[in-house]
């Protein structure tokens, strides 16, 4: 990433971004309640150690819905503002969390597990999910949320159109395909299991309406 972007990243940390919208995303939230019932069902194959990695975690509102879901977090982005805020908000909350600052799409990230839960979300790094994919742990799971390219339009047009505001960005390089986050997991060979997959419209919490694609995969080797 450029050096440019990093820089216009921190600043919008610094000043403020992202302080309005606290809570984690609903479709984590969602997921994990599945997941942490089910394991708790499962009590005698469960690790004792459950890792999880976020992925442009920004302050980190789903690194810390993890950790306080029971796992060890590994939190990275490039924007060191917001690494700072985690940080500091974690520290307070007691959470396990380990931050990293760091350009996901060029610096190495050899300090990366196994991990029984992977998540990226909202923000298009297509090309890095084939790397997600092989730090699953058996059973792991592998959450992504990306904003989609909404039937064609440009969001601004599609405002227009129907006079229902679409959250996100304008510019069709961050957002996704319908289909396309499905279609680029099942080239992997590690036989994925798809738990969930959606293309739509999704209400935010706020209540602005944002156009996702949502898809959670599981690996091989688990009952779940």
């Amino acid at each position: 990433m450029p050096q440019h972007d990093r820089e216009r990243w921190d600043n919008r940390y610094r000043e403020g971004a992202y302080k309005g919208r606290p809570w984690p995303s609903q479709f984590l939230s969602e997921v994990v309640a599945q997941v942490v019932d089910h394991a708790h069902g499962e009590a005698s194959s469960v690790p004792e150690t459950k890792r999880a990695l976020d992925i442009a975690s920004g302050a980190g509102r789903n690194a810390m819905h993890l950790a306080e879901a029971g796992y060890q977090v590994d939190a990275v982005d490039i924007a060191s503002a917001a690494i700072a805020r985690g940080a500091s908000q974690g520290a307070r909350r007691q959470l396990s969390i380990h931050w990293y600052c760091q350009d996901v799409l060029s610096g190495p990230m050899d300090w990366l597990s196994r991990y029984q839960m992977i998540i990226l979300f909202r923000f298009v790094a297509l090309d890095l999910i084939p790397q997600l994919v092989e730090h699953l742990a058996p059973g792991g799971h592998l959450v992504i949320e990306e904003h989609l390219q909404w039937q064609g339009l440009r969001v601004a047009e599609r405002e227009k159109e129907s006079g229902q505001t679409i959250v996100g960005p304008t510019n069709p390089r961050f957002r996704v395909a319908p289909g396309e986050l499905l279609a680029l997991v099942e080239q992997s060979d590690a036989l994925l299991r798809v738990r969930h997959q959606y293309d739509g419209l999704n209400v935010e919490p706020d209540g602005t309406s944002a156009a996702v694609s949502r898809l959670w995969v599981q690996a091989p080797d688990a009952d779940l």
